[in-house]
């Protein structure tokens, strides 16, 4: 398998966002509905799909769910855009002390977030609802999801999510991945960061290669919704699969990684993750076509694409 480098990935962000010469090196935390554990917790962070992804396969390229709705819009691009470029100012100046302490700030302020509520839900005169939501913030304790969009993108990067995870060990952290090229970086984790394997029909073959030798990994399968329906998706391992909660509607997408907590928690173990994808409609996509080609050239192009 190719991956692109991030020299590559820096040219194409470069050209398709020129604007990034006025930026400054910042990076910002984001209140994602589904991992948040109340409203306005900032306990993600998301850059952008396709440039931060050398990983990628052609398939989530064109399914990525980061290309439409809320996450899609003006707003919430320009946060991920700006991302990327404070990203990539750190790991091309070799800078792993500055991107560590940047990723510290967000998940010292998260977590802070977090203990303020907790308190603020221990008052005596508690109604129903805010005793339920006290009992499951602290089963799940304090939360922080890694790359609610974008990836990994090289050693470094993953080097510095590592070293900001041991210096939060109160915090659970997770995070989905398709660089897989970064893995041995990763086997040194601390046990309060959980990490998955994102698939789908292209690179199933590789991520199962990849769970053989990492035993501490997870797998989330993507599959059509439709396809999913059909049965023909067929768990090709002896874990058993489970289906997000949130993607068959059992739960609200608002808190739903929380209240699931399959994602997070470090004892859930041998199980197959599936997210169901569904095409609700891509607006103007930020992954563009120089992009995509670039893609193409470095995996070859897509023999059967989800319809």
């Amino acid at each position: 398998m190719q991956y692109l480098t991030i020299e590559e990935l820096w040219e194409a962000f470069s050209r398709a966002y020129p604007e990034h010469r006025d930026w400054d090196y910042t990076l910002k935390a984001s209140c994602d509905s589904k991992v948040r554990q109340f409203k306005s917790h900032l306990n993600s962070i998301g850059f952008l799909a396709g440039f931060t992804c050398p990983g990628a396969t052609i398939i989530c390229l064109i399914s990525c769910y980061t290309q439409r709705g809320f996450s899609h819009m003006k707003p919430a691009e320009m946060v991920k855009a700006k991302n990327t470029f404070t990203l990539f100012h750190y790991l091309m100046e070799e800078d792993a002390e500055g991107l560590v302490d940047q990723f510290s700030k967000l998940i010292t302020h998260s977590t802070a977030q977090y203990h303020r509520r907790v308190k603020k839900l221990q008052k005596a005169n508690r109604t129903p609802e805010e005793s339920k939501e006290l009992k499951k913030m602290l089963r799940a304790g304090p939360l922080f999801r890694w790359e609610w969009a974008g990836d990994v993108v090289n050693d470094l990067h993953a080097q510095t999510i590592l070293d900001a995870a041991h210096k939060h060990p109160e915090t659970n952290l997770w995070i989905y991945t398709r660089s897989f090229h970064t893995l041995p970086v990763f086997d040194h984790k601390p046990d309060n960061l959980v990490v998955w394997l994102s698939s789908d029909e292209e690179n199933e073959q590789e991520v199962d290669r990849q769970l053989s030798r990492y035993k501490w990994a997870k797998k989330a399968h993507m599959t059509p919704k439709e396809t999913y329906k059909k049965k023909v998706h067929v768990n090709k391992s002896d874990r058993p699969e489970v289906v997000c909660p949130e993607n068959t509607g059992q739960i609200p997408i608002d808190g739903a990684c929380p209240s699931c907590f399959i994602c997070p928690s470090v004892t859930v173990k041998d199980v197959d993750l599936v997210f169901l994808s569904e095409d609700k409609g891509i607006g103007r996509s930020t992954i563009d076509d120089e992009l995509m080609e670039l893609f193409e050239e470095k995996r070859g192009p897509l023999e059967h694409a989800y319809d």
